[in-house]
């Protein structure tokens, strides 16, 4: 083939000299084609699915809906080659024909009219993409488990499907491809290097599945800490928020027992990159693909993330800004109930402390606004504890805790504020910050009564004592 592939090369380029109304550009793009081409049956690579446009695909679509026409249209089987490619095409008021039970039954009739093996590729690909609806692809699957049996074709794509029947036309394919990649000790990435044919579909529902299925039970080995990058890198390829949820989830209960610092905070990073901020519950919120177990698994991953972000966002802050050593050993007793909104900071302190911290990452960036008008060393960070906000001012003593409901119209309306620092920071000036004043305090110093609401102030050596009282009195924690 490879040889035939290069004698086709040579013609291209004899072209040239024979017929002058051919680009240079042209033979180069054939060449190159032809070298790409090369590549791939050298590597046993299957070939990208052919894409089809928008409008072809709803041509044909619609082709196939008017009773009429489809007969007809349909009876050619380059018609019904394209056909094969939008199987799985739809819009908001058009339903995927591979996902409605009768439309695939009368398609699958269709192909059995005038079958030509090369439907087979285009099927295939749809299979894999309804893996998760078990009942049409059990109706696909059985139709094309019978046409790749019947298939003696040497083409060395059909002949990896049929050796490799036994992890494609069973419904639990995937889950015992998996296991037996476990079982062989085999890494990710030595596993898609020895089946190359793979490469285009790890997309697909079918390799969401496969992986998952690979994760549960790979995490169970010793050695998991070895393989959780290549399974990063695969959830990357496969590009599928339920998978990615789900192995996640596993992963960073695994790391919060026992992961080393180093891989947590490259677990850390990778979720909040890939699925984001936990504070956000739209972000990390499940589906109908979760049982109840994986639902319970996602928020306790998404508690555990919330934590270390926290965590490393409050040793900062109190750690290294505002080197409080008293409020950062404090705080640390509540990391678990906290959500961290807002951080504020002069422009001193970001061109001192934050531009140029390899510790602050997209966590700290997102929530990091400057503070205007405070003096040098001001800063000031927001966090929620349930249904109550506490702003927290920098400096020793330097200001009091604000603490008030949530709701509260004299709390600061971030998401109106359009006040921008050198056009990326948002910024607030510290008087709109401070919400009570004077005499509104949250613990009465002479009688130690609580409010629910007030400012609080540090008084040494008493002050732990009198918030943690307060905390557990009206937050219960």
């Amino acid at each position: 083939m490879i040889e035939e592939l290069n004698e086709l090369t040579q013609q291209t380029a004899r072209l040239r000299n024979v017929n002058h109304f051919i680009k240079k550009e042209t033979i180069d793009k054939v060449k190159e084609a032809v070298r790409v081409l090369g590549t791939i049956i050298k590597n046993g690579e299957t070939p990208p699915i052919e894409e089809i446009s928008f409008r072809d695909s709803k041509f044909y679509y619609r082709k196939f809906i008017n009773k009429k026409e489809r007969g007809k249209f349909y009876s050619e089987r380059r018609n019904l080659k394209k056909f094969s490619l939008i199987l799985t095409f739809s819009t908001e008021h058009l339903t995927a024909i591979a996902k409605d039970s009768n439309l695939l039954k009368i398609a699958i009739d269709l192909f059995k009219t005038n079958w030509h093996y090369r439907f087979i590729y285009g099927l295939f690909f749809t299979l894999l993409e309804i893996w998760e609806d078990k009942r049409n692809s059990t109706i696909l699957r059985s139709f094309l488990r019978t046409k790749i049996q019947e298939n003696q074709n040497r083409n060395q794509r059909i002949k990896f499907l049929r050796d490799k029947s036994n992890y494609f036309f069973n419904c639990n394919g995937a889950s015992v491809w998996a296991q037996e990649v476990v079982n062989s000790e085999i890494d990710l990435q030595d596993f898609q290097e020895n089946n190359p044919q793979i490469k285009n579909y790890l997309s697909t529902s079918y390799f969401s599945e496969f992986i998952v299925s690979y994760t549960y039970q790979k995490i169970r080995e010793e050695d998991f800490e070895l393989h959780f990058e290549s399974i990063f890198n695969f959830l990357e390829q496969n590009k599928n928020q339920t998978s990615l949820k789900k192995c996640l989830a596993k992963i960073i209960i695994w790391a919060n027992e026992f992961g080393t610092v180093f891989e947590k905070e490259e677990i850390r990073q990778f979720a909040y990159e890939k699925i984001g901020d936990p504070t956000y519950e739209s972000k990390w919120s499940s589906n109908t693909f979760f049982s109840e177990n994986e639902k319970r698994d996602l928020e306790e991953a998404k508690d555990i993330l919330n934590y270390w972000i926290t965590e490393k966002i409050m040793d900062i802050f109190f750690g290294k800004i505002v080197q409080d050593t008293d409020r950062k050993e404090f705080w640390e007793k509540y990391l678990k109930v906290i959500r961290i909104d807002k951080i504020f900071v002069c422009p001193d302190i970001y061109y001192s402390e934050i531009r140029n911290d390899e510790r602050i990452d997209s966590s700290f960036k997102e929530r990091l606004g400057i503070l205007k008008g405070g003096g040098k060393g001001s800063c000031a960070i927001i966090f929620g504890i349930k249904n109550y906000k506490f702003i927290e001012f920098g400096g020793y003593a330097s200001g009091a805790t604000q603490v008030c409901k949530s709701n509260n119209p004299r709390f600061p309306d971030f998401e109106r504020i359009t006040s921008y620092w050198n056009g990326s920071f948002q910024s607030v000036a510290k008087q709109d910050l401070v919400i009570f004043f004077q005499f509104e305090n949250l613990v009465q110093a002479g009688t130690l009564e609580f409010y629910d609401e007030g400012r609080f102030v540090h008084l040494h050596g008493v002050w732990e004592e009198r918030l943690e009282s307060w905390l557990k009195e009206k937050l219960g924690v």
